[in-house]
């Protein structure tokens, strides 16, 4: 017996003046060989207003379990909220990155660096006044893309508010600027404009990053804070 396709998707019937068939906050799931259908329609809960923040554009949503009681940040507009109550600006139009210690948050705008306690916001003093990326935390480290350079640099242990101009290290496999940095399990990846590189702690308080040999990727990213992290899998929008 031949099985017919069962609809798993949004479509408009061509035969009879049915009306458009429409998966409202369901998804189609695959059964076991021996259940009755191929798939089945499984139901989930709506999305909800948690909250309302700001004039908007919303540049960046963050919450982790065991920062600030697993509140969400949010930058809207000019503003830098946690959950409904607003603890100061972050200047800025572009999308914003942001990365935890579990007691404060810094937050990169592409152009300053701040940092919360949850709090208030201040903006953090970094080297040469440079403009910063994106930021990520590994192995009691901050690590921030400087901006148009193949420079990361990293904080005082446990201090996101204290940098060293000469706390900094190169991707320097090919020749192109850092646009991002995330943390993946216990590596760091730097995402440049043409590839992509990874390092681990060393454990040397004076040169706390090493750059893991073989692991160099010649694919880069197409800008700064367009990759997920996913179950610990980096997903980006390449160069191509």
């Amino acid at each position: 017996m031949v099985a017919i396709a069962f609809g798993t998707g949004a479509y408009r019937r061509r035969a009879g003046r049915f009306p458009p068939f429409r998966l409202v906050n369901m998804f189609a799931e695959q059964t076991p060989a021996n259940a009755s259908g191929p798939v089945a329609l499984l139901s989930r809960p709506s999305l909800t207003v948690h909250s309302n923040v700001g004039d908007g554009p919303i540049r960046g949503v963050f919450s982790q379990s065991g920062t600030f009681d697993g509140d969400v940040l949010c930058v809207s507009g000019g503003q830098l909220y946690r959950d409904s109550t607003s603890l100061g600006d972050i200047l800025g139009s572009d999308v914003v990155s942001f990365a935890t210690s579990g007691t404060e948050v810094l937050i990169a705008t592409g152009s300053a660096l701040y940092r919360t306690d949850g709090v208030s916001v201040s903006a953090v003093a970094f080297p040469d006044s440079a403009a910063v990326l994106a930021v990520a935390f590994i192995a009691g480290y901050f690590v921030a893309v400087r901006k148009d350079t193949q420079k990361f640099y990293w904080s005082a242990v446990l201090d996101g508010s204290s940098w060293d101009g000469l706390d900094f290290a190169s991707a320097e496999s090919s020749p192109d600027n850092l646009l991002d940095a995330w943390v993946v399990g216990d590596e760091l990846w730097l995402l440049g404009a043409n590839s992509t590189e990874v390092w681990v702690p060393s454990g040397d308080q004076d040169a706390p990053f090493i750059r893991v040999e073989g692991r160099l990727y010649d694919k880069g990213i197409r800008g700064s804070r367009i990759a997920a992290n996913v179950d610990n899998t980096l997903f980006w929008t390449g160069n191509d």
